[in-house]
């Protein structure tokens, strides 16, 4: 801060000391002016000896042109691409900055503004300033120029009506000044003169405003016909004397005929003249109002709104009467009979229904009698409607970074509950200081959209912002309901085991957190124990991860040469901050001390589908557990090559694929887990496979799918998933759960008949 002001302060010494100086050389029509210098002084403001008058300016209508060149004093050299500065100074000591404009490569320039009707009338200074160039030897100039501001005076006619019956008798004309900057000039004793004609027939009035300004004439009419009405004001004489004594600056008002000549002279007629017009007809006079207004703005969703008024006939008089109602859109148009009342009252209940298009209507109304006109009130409505995003399906509570997130929904119609095809949406994502992710997407026929938006793998912020705008096709008409949501963000999950005081703890990284991770386990020697499993699952900013886990725990007796299971347990978890599971083992008091083995096995469920990483995503320790578990199960070792069955066995399993498609036909959930175990405990059979009591229903597919093609793995996987979901977390499949459910069942089916063709050649 100190530097910037030590460098202000020098610029003044910079004109000193080099004695900087400019000049200003401007041209206007056949005017030139020289300014003169002012040496060795940084105060070097050049000024016009004498001020130039460039003539007069018309407001709202003119144009000030300044043509010049900036030219050094001393060399009379240009100074080429540089900027000066113009302000327009009124009498009043009010100011307005013009502009900065640019030198040439010859230092010409060119300053061209309009003289806008909101600037004062009367005298006014152009100032054109060079604030000077240090750097190049250049001192600052000024040059400044006089203008006149003029104003018009228009008069103004207003009509109460345009169109009258021939019993109304009578229309209301006042007459005013106005100026033109849109006030009214309110003057006493103004002479206006007024003609009302019809045909060839001309009535005169001369008219003096009051002390508002206007003058209202009451003209009474006896025929039918158009009359036409002309006011005529003359600002000369006693109406300028009359300005004049009310408005110092009456000087600088012209009226509407005069004009300006060579920014020298004013020229033309001082008179200002303004034209309007009504019809009298025999006809019938029908007011009305819709919700008690001329206009109105409603939600077409099932509302009412009246429609009341009254009709007076040809001869003055309300009667009972038959009139049509006529509703007028853009792509709608229907008409409605309404009854009058003895004193020409009416009333009708519109329904503004979903069916109504948006957008302008126009109410009109006739009578029945074509023998005469009809002069009706014409109403306004604005129909408009609200579009909303539902049915959002995020899929995930939480998102690791480096993952796609699938997003869904529709877009509807609030008020009909119709599902929007190609409406235009903007979904966007972003943390708190960036955006990394926008795109414009179009609803189906269906009013269906989705969207796969990809986490950054580096994103190191907690939260994520959803948004999903819908981008109005037209605001006058459709109101729009957004969505937005925050998504949670982690890299990799802790998770935490204690049983009883033994606690266990690993992180998960990457793919391993969506896929099954080793088991721990735990030997004690017990008669008789109650067992405690604490589990608490923390993402890297720790906080508790709130989704579903898959929770196996299995307690074995391994005192024996066979391996007995005591306790097998699969359940899935919604984890709060702690899940704490209690286990009471007993072994009869008569009976030795038995050793047991505790395995604890946690996986976190992807919502969509679960996701198998590869081995290096996990831990040695998870490795060596692993490997543990493996020897104390002991699996027997499996032919990987496939050993055919009878072709029965084939066509009994492709029988049973095709009754479990029909049972999700009927969401008949029982059936289809049962299925599920029913299709691959076949499936096991045939590749020679068996469900040993120690496998878990996932342990035992996991060996079916190592003996089976690559191809259907994936299909078998599903599977489990799907039973699991159905069995364990207790729930309904979601529409694509089932979708990727049927083609899982195909794939097996298509896999079966080509082994089966295989077979048969």
């Amino acid at each position: 801060m100190r530097f910037k002001t030590t460098i202000v302060l020098l610029i003044p010494l910079l004109y000193v000391v080099l004695g900087i100086r400019g000049n200003i050389c401007i041209n206007s029509s056949s005017l030139q002016a020289v300014s003169e210098t002012k040496q060795n002084s940084f105060d070097n403001l050049i000024r016009a000896t004498s001020s130039d008058w460039l003539g007069f300016f018309v407001r709202g209508e003119d144009f000030v042109n300044i043509t010049g060149q900036l030219v050094s004093p001393e060399t009379g050299e240009p100074i080429p691409n540089d900027q000066i500065e113009v302000y327009l100074n009124f009498s009043s000591g009010k100011s307005v900055f013009i502009g900065t404009f640019s030198t040439n490569s010859q230092g010409y320039f060119n300053v061209s503004f309009p003289v806008l009707s909101t600037y004062p009338i009367g005298n006014a200074t152009v100032w054109i300033y060079y604030p000077g160039n240090p750097l190049a030897g250049f001192g600052p100039t000024s040059k400044l120029y006089e203008i006149t501001i003029l104003g018009k005076i228009s008069v103004d006619i207003k009509l109460s009506k345009r169109n009258l019956a021939s019993f109304e008798k009578n229309v209301k004309i006042t007459v005013s000044l106005v100026m033109d900057n849109g006030t009214k000039l309110k003057v006493e004793s103004i002479n206006i003169s007024l003609y009302v004609k019809l045909n060839t027939s001309v009535e005169q009035f001369n008219v003096t405003t009051g002390t508002d300004g206007s003058f209202t004439l009451i003209y009474n009419f006896t025929s039918e016909g158009r009359y036409e009405v002309q006011a005529e004001f003359w600002y000369n004489g006693t109406n300028y004397n009359a300005i004049a004594s009310s408005i110092p600056s009456a000087q600088y008002l012209i009226a509407e005929e005069q004009y300006v000549v060579d920014r020298t002279n004013i020229s033309g007629i001082p008179r200002s003249l303004d034209f309007d017009s009504f019809n009298v007809k025999w006809a019938c006079v029908i007011s009305a109002r819709i919700n008690g207004s001329t206009s109105l703005r409603v939600l077409r969703n099932y509302t009412y709104v009246i429609v009341s008024g009254k009709y007076i006939n040809a001869t003055g008089d309300p009667e009972a009467t038959q009139l049509v109602f006529t509703l007028r859109g853009s792509t709608f148009n229907e008409s409605y009979l309404i009854n009058t009342s003895v004193d020409g009252s009416f009333t009708f209940l519109l329904n503004i229904t979903p069916s109504f298009p948006v957008g302008n209507y126009i109410l009109t109304f006739n009578d029945t009698d074509p023998s005469t006109s009809d002069f009706s009130s014409i109403l306004t409505m604005t129909v408009y409607t609200i579009l909303s995003v539902v049915d959002v399906n995020i899929g995930k509570h939480y998102v690791r970074a480096g993952d796609y997130l699938s997003i869904s929904g529709h877009v509807v119609d609030v008020p009909s509950g119709k599902y929007i095809g190609n409406a235009s949406l903007l979904i966007f994502a972003k943390t708190s200081t960036f955006l990394f992710f926008q795109q414009n997407v179009l609803t189906d026929s269906l009013g269906r959209f989705h969207v796969n938006i990809l986490i950054p793998a580096d994103l190191m912020e907690p939260n994520v912002t959803i948004g999903i705008n819908i981008i109005s096709p037209d605001s006058r008409f459709y109101f729009t309901k957004n969505y937005t949501t925050q998504v949670l963000i982690w890299r990799f999950l802790a998770a935490f085991i204690r049983v009883n005081t033994t606690m266990f703890s690993w992180d998960l990284i990457d793919g391993a957190v969506v896929s099954h991770n080793a088991s721990s386990q735990l030997e004690f020697f017990a008669k008789s124990v109650t067992l405690e499993i604490n589990i608490t699952i923390l993402d890297n900013f720790l906080r508790p991860y709130n989704e579903t886990i898959l929770c196996t725990i299995e307690i074995s007796n391994i005192s024996r040469k066979n391996i007995e299971i005591y306790v097998s347990k699969v359940i899935f978890l919604q984890l709060n901050e702690t899940v704490e599971i209690i286990f009471r083992l007993s072994v009869p008091e008569n009976e030795e001390t038995q050793k047991y083995e505790l395995h604890i096995h946690v996986s976190v469920i992807a919502p969509e589908e679960e996701i198998t990483p590869s081995p290096s995503d996990l831990r040695p320790i998870f490795i060596t557990l692993l490997l543990a578990l493996v020897i104390a199960v002991s699996f027997p070792y499996f032919k990987k090559l496939m050993i055919p069955k009878p072709r029965e066995k084939i066509s009994e399993i492709m029988r049973l694929i095709d009754i479990t498609i029909d049972e999700i036909d009927r969401r008949n959930w029982g059936k289809i887990a049962l299925n599920i175990i029913r299709l691959c405990d076949e499936i096991g059979e045939f590749l020679n496979v068996k469900w040993t009591p120690w496998m878990t229903f996932r342990e035992f597919v996991s060996h079916i799918s190592r003996h089976a093609p690559k191809k259907i793995a994936s299909s078998l996987n599903n599977l489990v998933n799907s039973y699991e979901k159905i069995v364990f977390a207790d729930r309904i499949l979601s529409h694509r759960e089932l979708e990727l459910l049927v083609k899982s069942l195909i794939a097996i089916r298509n896999w079966l008949s080509f082994v089966l063709k295989r077979k048969e050649r």
